[in-house]
């Protein structure tokens, strides 16, 4: 590691210089800079006017996950905080290979879809509930100091359920080419609006003062300016499935970092804006858009896996359509269901369609709606909810009974 940005002491004795070093040569592993990180959340730098993140933390390490594919995960640290914002670290010594490539980046992504595809009592489970307690309980115990923690837990639950997280990749040294990567890796539509970086915690260590000195630095910072899409792939002979993590092309991903650098912001598809715009005032509580992307807005009703969804889609500048979403494996079981309804819901969606393609042969409801107006768009959603949900959430109570 280059001596080139060493700092100096200046004391009243003359001037120390600290000599940069690794973790790895200073005899500490993985687990020190994430214990060292869990116990002191500051270091991410995270705390500042343009994201409002403000402790108290509370950090969870090794948190067993099970990922929308049906594997298990577990981030290093997630970290719940008294603004209302979720934070899951993933810890990379400088010398890790997976740090050099794009693994480290399908890990966090990973993270992000599997807390997005829990239901309310399974983060209530996840955060230390005892099996009867509701996540409002939780965070009551988890923040006791905490004004409203009732508001504080539905904003917790709102952000996991549309993956607005803050992603980071926590390492002692950035190697080559993770800048160029992670700038290429944003708003993936199963996730939603996360922002992503990868913090550097330098070490340098001098022989005239004993501990550690470490230098935080954000190197790496994205904004939401590009889609990825992680593929899940599965090889026979291979004994877990691999993930692969395709990027924009190299033109829109410059294009979309100019445009974040100017602070340009994406704006949404004008008959789609006019569509979200309209159905986010008849909405029923609870049942509003979210999101941040330009061309769908996602609708996250309460107690069902963030993988199922329902969707306001752009179809090019006029069109817009009304979809129902299955993303997951675990959620398989509703299609068989949705499916036979499809000819009693069609007499009132003339348009709708199953296509039983999407995600991975899970399937999904469309329903196209070229060229109508915003209110009779809004208006359909809306009615798609009131005759769709309740058989969504039978079948999603007779998967969790079985």
């Amino acid at each position: 590691m280059a001596e080139t940005n060493a700092p100096f002491l200046l004391t009243d004795d003359g001037c120390v210089r600290w000599q940069t070093r690794t973790l790895r040569q200073l005899g500490k592993d993985e687990r020190f800079l994430e214990n060292v990180i869990g116990a002191h959340p500051h270091l991410l730098g995270l705390e500042d006017r343009r994201t409002h993140v403000r402790g108290p933390y509370v950090p969870f390490h090794q948190l067993r996950l099970d990922t929308p594919q049906g594997r298990t995960v577990f981030p290093d640290i997630v970290l719940l905080t008294e603004s209302g914002h979720i934070i899951v670290v993933e810890v990379k010594l400088s010398d890790n290979d997976e740090l050099a490539d794009r693994r480290v980046v399908a890990q966090v992504l990973d993270y992000a879809a599997s807390l997005a595809a829990y239901s309310d009592s399974e983060i209530a489970d996840l955060f230390g509930g005892d099996g009867g307690q509701s996540f409002q309980e939780v965070v009551r115990t988890r923040f006791p100091d905490a004004a409203r923690p009732e508001e504080l837990a539905a904003v917790l639950l709102e952000r996991m359920r549309s993956a607005e997280l803050h992603l980071v990749i926590a390492c002692d040294g950035v190697p080559d080419g993770l800048r160029e990567f992670v700038h290429g890796v944003t708003n993936q539509s199963a996730l939603g609006s996360y922002e992503l970086r990868v913090v550097e915690l330098v070490p340098h260590v001098t022989a005239e003062r004993p501990g550690i000195l470490l230098l935080p630095s954000t190197p790496i910072r994205t904004e939401i300016v590009a889609r990825t899409a992680v593929n899940i792939t599965y090889r026979e002979g291979q004994p877990k499935p691999g993930v692969e993590v395709v990027v924009s092309s190299q033109d829109e991903v410059a294009e979309a970092v100019r445009q974040a650098q100017a602070g340009a912001v994406r704006e949404l598809r004008r008959a789609l804006a006019a569509a979200v715009a309209t159905y986010d005032v008849i909405a029923e509580q609870g049942l509003a858009t979210t999101g941040r992307a330009s061309t769908y807005r996602q609708i996250k009703p309460s107690g069902w896996p963030g993988s199922v969804h329902y969707e306001f889609l752009a179809y090019g500048e006029n069109g817009v359509g009304i979809e129902l979403h299955l993303e997951s494996d675990a959620t398989k079981a509703v299609a068989p269901a949705l499916q036979r309804a499809v000819e009693r819901l069609r007499s009132n969606y003339p348009t709708l369609v199953w296509d039983p393609r999407w995600s991975a042969n899970r399937g999904r409801l469309v329903i196209r709606m070229d060229n109508a107006s915003s209110a009779s768009v809004a208006e359909t959603m809306r009615t798609f909810i009131a005759d769709t949900r309740p058989l969504v959430d039978e079948t999603l109570a007779a998967v969790r009974r079985s």
